[in-house]
């Protein structure tokens, strides 16, 4: 069940990794022009239109922030990186609801990274980054931090929001030794002359018991971990903040959970 609107949620989205494709219609065969009306009958004038583009909407540094502890070295050794230079790389916890629908019942610990430079604004109104459950968000920005993206830093800082579920945000631990190391083998484990059907069959039954249990161990929040739930997050941020519009930027995955956003919390 996807969370629900609120309305009084704003938006202002930057997009990454997406691409919009612009599709014409063509017709077969000679072009015969278009009808034509003959009479004395002057035609109304056209209606106007207007080409300005609306103003995108302000964004703001937070009214109630979070309390970030310094963490670069920390962040860089959990993923085998170098931690940028320069970039001062900061740590924050933020309790959210598991369930939106239900915000006074349990709730999980969503982590979030945020990376500045000593010319970033002091007032200057955050980014916040997210990507998917294959590269944490985390990981993603200090790879931001170490290339051509470090140039958003002297204008604003970066947030990156790690998904839920994933090793630093409440991470889903619902698998036996068996099963993790029979998947993360691909049936092998440790066996590298098995016999293909008996791999097959092992891969299967680990697939089979940890759908199992993880459905057992995760009930009633089986359907909670998924890209609206990411979303829902990003608004629990964006409410702890107490400012009314996010900056997002999704990169990867990410751009599935800035969309989700979009559509339920933009109006």
């Amino acid at each position: 069940m996807r969370p629900p609107p609120l309305r009084r949620a704003r938006l202002g989205a930057t997009l990454c990794a997406i691409v919009a494709v612009v599709v014409s219609g063509c017709a077969i065969g000679p072009d015969t022009g278009p009808d034509v009306v003959t009479g004395g009958g002057g035609g109304g004038a056209a209606p106007s239109s207007s080409s300005a583009t609306p103003e995108p909407p302000m964004i703001e540094a937070p009214k109630t922030d979070l309390t970030w502890t310094e963490c670069a070295r920390a962040t860089a050794t959990r993923y085998g990186v170098t931690a940028p230079a320069g970039v001062t790389v900061e740590c924050a916890e933020l309790d959210t609801p598991i369930d939106p629908d239900r915000p006074t019942a349990t709730t999980l610990t969503v982590a979030l990274t945020r990376a500045r430079v000593t010319d970033t604004p002091p007032d200057a109104a955050p980014v916040v980054l997210t990507a998917g459950t294959d590269v944490p968000s985390s990981r993603a920005l200090l790879l931001l931090a170490r290339g051509p993206g470090r140039s958003l830093l002297t204008q604003h800082p970066v947030v990156a929001v790690d998904r839920r579920g994933t090793p630093t945000s409440s991470p889903l631990d619902c698998m036996t030794r068996f099963e993790r190391s029979a998947m993360a083998t691909n049936g092998l484990a440790g066996n590298a002359s098995m016999p293909q059907s008996e791999r097959i069959d092992r891969l299967a039954r680990a697939a089979a018991s940890a759908s199992d249990g993880c459905n057992e161990t995760l009930s009633p929040n089986q359907l909670d971990f998924g890209v609206a739930f990411a979303a829902a997050d990003l608004e629990a941020l964006r409410i702890r903040w107490g400012v009314a519009h996010l900056a997002l930027l999704g990169l990867g995955e990410g751009s599935d959970v800035v969309l989700a956003y979009a559509a339920d919390y933009a109006g």
